[in-house]
């Protein structure tokens, strides 16, 4: 998968890798093979899963990623804009327009805390969170200064839908 953003934290990533032998993924041995596997990664990294792939994993992108944020305040009208589609058009750093009725796919409020899933595209990434989450907040950011409008978010990407 790609690189995350400057400023993302993540919950979930994946990591194809080809090994020269297998690996024994009998239910009893997997708890202690990913607990071996995990000890050379930093505090709070580690392996949750293992599985065998029949085919690379460039053959599968994810549909759509979770991404959590906590903003200082939610629009009143958040939700009634995404049910009647009239999210801004947004513009990215790279010049390319978002238009956010078509990316965000679904949204949460768990205790003041937005959970928006989003559209990824063929390669399973998603338009920039950060400039997503400016425009359905209503927070007007300069796209040529992301790294900037970076440090004023703590986006998560939670999860990976398939």
């Amino acid at each position: 998968m790609g690189a995350l953003p400057l400023g993302m934290e993540t919950y979930c990533e994946l990591i194809s890798v080809e090994l020269l032998k297998p690996l024994d993924l009998a239910p009893e041995n997997l708890p202690n093979l990913m607990k071996e596997l995990s000890r050379p990664f930093p505090r709070g990294m580690e392996i949750v899963n293992i599985e065998p792939l029949k085919e690379k994993l460039s053959k599968h992108f994810p549909k759509a990623m979770v991404y959590r944020y906590t903003p200082e305040a939610i629009p009143a009208d958040l939700m009634e804009r995404f049910n009647s589609k009239t999210f801004p058009t947004v513009t990215n750093h790279r010049g390319q327009e978002i238009d956010l009725n078509q990316h965000v796919l679904s949204i949460e409020n768990r205790e003041g805390t937005l959970y928006l899933k989003v559209k990824c595209n063929d390669q399973g990434t998603t338009a920039s969170p950060f400039v997503i989450f400016a425009g359905i907040l209503g927070i007007s950011i300069d796209p040529a200064k992301l790294d900037e409008v970076s440090r004023r978010f703590l986006v998560a990407k939670m999860t990976m839908e398939w």
